[in-house]
């Protein structure tokens, strides 16, 4: 039987369920340590509470008049998912009677999000730091701005794949992972090509990655096809292109590794 697929964040949910353990046994776990079924399922509401609110209020019993000055909700959010993937029974909402399910779908863990949100709201929790969409003018002055340096990154490679996430509205990840033979010329439309996004994380089967089209555009802000021709010319004249299996990489670049460059 074919095991549940790994996600992309699994180091990073790794490292949260080390540093939880940690501050709940008062021990510091190496890099590796794996928790036994046992260990995970002696988690309590209340032992995920606790980290959490110090990972947010700075105190793991916070009263209702301190603030959540150290984190915010959609941190939170994201420690209750990495949490939740280790728990041997995380399907389960919790059961306070039986003290049985996933103790990240309880009350206490959902109620504390709850009260950090309302803080947020009331201007009483920390400032956002939340990326927001490109406005139109500034999507063009980056691509210009980016067109205008001298190297292949910044003048082909960067561009090209802005171009790319603004076409098929995919994220940094889907363009990182996007594989070479995927791309190929339309049969239907001799003009355009075609490309399947295998990497979005509504990807399940085959079915959720239809082919899409890509079309030119008048303006070359804007034209994917041209930045593609441009950066797969040069990226072929160095030798490359021919042989990698991303679109975007170099023959000894990885997606994580251009990801965390682009």
């Amino acid at each position: 039987m074919l095991g549940r697929r790994e996600p992309v964040q699994k180091p990073r949910y790794d490292d949260l369920l080390r540093e939880m353990m940690g501050f709940l046994h008062g021990r510091a776990y190496p890099k590796g340590h794996v928790f036994s079924k046992r260990e995970l399922s002696r988690l309590t509401p209340h032992d995920i509470y606790r980290w959490m609110a110090m990972k947010v209020y700075g105190t793991d019993d916070p009263s209702p008049d301190d603030n959540p000055t150290k984190g915010r909700s959609s941190s939170l959010k994201y420690y209750k998912k990495a949490i939740s993937y280790f728990m041997p029974y995380r399907r389960l909402q919790w059961n306070e009677l039986t003290k049985m399910g996933n103790p990240t779908r309880s009350g206490e863990v959902n109620g504390l999000i709850e009260a950090v949100i309302k803080k947020e709201v009331r201007r009483l929790g920390k400032a956002t730091i939340a990326d927001r969409a490109f406005e139109k003018p500034e999507f063009e002055q980056a691509v210009t701005l980016l067109e205008s340096f001298p190297d292949f990154n910044r003048k082909r490679r960067y561009p090209t794949m802005a171009k790319f996430q603004f076409h098929l509205i995919a994220g940094l990840d889907d363009t990182c992972h996007v594989l070479r033979d995927s791309l190929k010329p339309s049969i239907q439309f001799p003009f355009a090509l075609v490309i399947r996004l295998r990497w979005c994380r509504d990807v399940h089967d085959e079915r959720h990655a239809p082919e899409q089209i890509v079309l030119g555009a008048m303006d070359s802000r804007y034209c994917l096809l041209l930045a593609l021709a441009s950066f797969l010319e040069e990226k072929i004249s160095f030798g490359n292109g021919r042989i990698e299996e991303f679109l975007f990489c170099e023959p000894d670049q990885t997606p994580e590794n251009l990801n965390s460059n682009a």
